[in-house]
């Protein structure tokens, strides 16, 4: 470690996210509070498949506070975290999780990923893509700026997505089976308009994977 990196973590060091302690984002203890059995879950009137989530969301739980500091703050070394937990969760599935022939993370508008400076879908999508020795794409792109969906009911959520998606030119996923990845899963809306699209542009199964599935 440099002089300027010991220095950097004299004066700025790393907090738990969740328990505050010093030392590192996610501390083991906290980490360990993760349950990783994970849930799946089939969503009516939804071109999506099914849909797999590591954890339940819950505001006040670890899993959360993991998923808040990496899609507002993007604290690097939650993304080791992350993999963890994605690598047990995996380990638990033995037969039930079908594994896809191709990843493929929501996209953000290309203002938002400028003010953001990075994808949060794309970070979750990389490392489950590692776990699971899957490549991952980029085939579809954003088109129209939404606005947030935590922000919206659930009426206004898929007025919010809706045709907000177009497959890339050239983008190869007819006769596949894609899985969609995003962070949290609420009412549905994105990622069922992203299995939409897919579906059009030829997909033969998509299915969806979170971090934490919301109510």
């Amino acid at each position: 470690m440099g002089v300027l990196s010991l220095v950097a973590e004299y004066m700025f060091p790393q907090l738990c996210v969740a328990c505050k302690k010093e030392g590192t984002s996610v501390c083991g203890t906290c980490l360990d509070l993760v349950s990783t059995v994970g849930t799946f879950f089939y969503p009516k009137n939804s071109s999506l498949a099914y849909l797999a989530a590591v954890g339940e969301y819950d505001e006040t739980g670890v899993l959360s506070q993991i998923i808040q500091a990496l899609k507002y703050s993007y604290i690097e070394q939650v993304e080791h975290a992350i993999a963890q937990l994605i690598g047990d969760w995996f380990a638990r599935q033995d037969r039930t999780f079908e594994v896809p022939d191709l990843i493929v993370p929501v996209p953000l508008h290309r203002q938002r990923y400028a003010e953001r400076g990075f994808n949060q879908a794309d970070v979750i999508a990389n490392c489950l893509a590692r776990v699971i020795d899957v490549p991952q794409a980029e085939p579809l792109m954003r088109k129209k700026k939404t606005k947030q969906q935590a922000k919206l009911d659930k009426t206004a959520r898929l007025q919010n997505v809706s045709d907000a998606f177009v497959i890339r030119k050239g983008a190869q996923v007819d006769g596949k089976h894609i899985l969609v990845v995003d962070d949290v899963y609420t009412t549905g809306a994105t990622m069922g308009e992203c299995a939409e699209i897919l579906h059009r542009a030829g997909a033969s199964r998509v299915t969806g994977f979170v971090l934490a599935k919301g109510e």
